[in-house]
């Protein structure tokens, strides 16, 4: 794979912020992620989508794509499960659903620092490969987790504010602090979150039923119905 050329297409879709087509490039990439290894998944999902176009997406205004970046983040952007990376010894910067959020830095997402996973009781049964696919699956959540982090931190300042409703009045912010998102995307912060906090939650009844193949992507309409429907039953 041509690295270079297919990180110039995603470029060019992104930039026509054309939902759809934005919507059917982050299927593909769910649909397909397995087929990226190594360098070349770091390119894409690490440096590409994740360093670029994180916030682009995750506060985009239209909810499929939300939400399908969303179950991109939490379910295929990493190879292994979460409880096999914690089994493993690869320390991630945060967890996921139910830890403390609202600390993240200041850092933009284009400055983001190496986040090396630290190594706990190491493996000799596993394969360098192996070994190293895992690594780049801690880099991988420590930076979603950072970044989500981020989006909680900007929207905690937004709510304080006491001109809300406009967004963070940029006037008022003291001396070394900054946005870290455009004030257009402001807007979506607070559904966002809520949103990969349902996805977040649905990850984890599939990790803990030790089921092997991966969800289809779905909408949080068609899991509020399958709720309802139970609910009834």
């Amino acid at each position: 794979l041509d690295c270079a050329y297919f990180c110039q297409a995603i470029e060019v879709i992104l930039d026509s912020d054309h939902h759809n087509t934005i919507a059917r490039l982050l299927s593909m990439l769910y649909y397909s992620a397995e087929v990226f290894q190594g360098a070349v998944r770091r390119e894409v999902f690490l440096d590409c989508i994740l360093h670029k176009h994180f916030f682009q997406l995750f506060l985009h205004w239209d909810g499929n794509v939300r939400n399908i970046f969303q179950q991109f983040l939490i379910f295929k952007a990493v190879q292994a499960k979460r409880s096999e990376l914690h089994r493993r010894g690869i320390v991630c910067v945060h967890s996921l659903a139910g830890v403390e959020r609202g600390r993240g830095s200041s850092k933009g997402a284009q400055s983001l620092p190496s986040m090396e996973p630290q190594e706990m009781q190491p493996l000799t049964s596993r394969s360098p490969s192996e070994d190293s696919e895992h690594k780049l699956d801690g880099l991988i959540v420590a930076a979603i987790d950072e970044l989500v982090s981020q989006v909680q931190s900007q929207a905690s300042r937004q709510q304080q504010d006491e001109k809300a409703w406009t967004g963070i009045d940029r006037r008022t912010m003291k001396p070394g602090e900054k946005c870290l998102f455009e004030q257009s995307l402001e807007v979506y912060a607070a559904m966002a979150l809520t949103e990969y906090k349902r996805y977040e939650a649905r990850y984890h009844e599939w990790d803990l039923s030790g089921a092997t193949e991966y969800p289809q992507i779905v909408s949080l309409e068609q899991i509020e119905a399958a709720e309802k429907h139970l609910d009834s039953s």
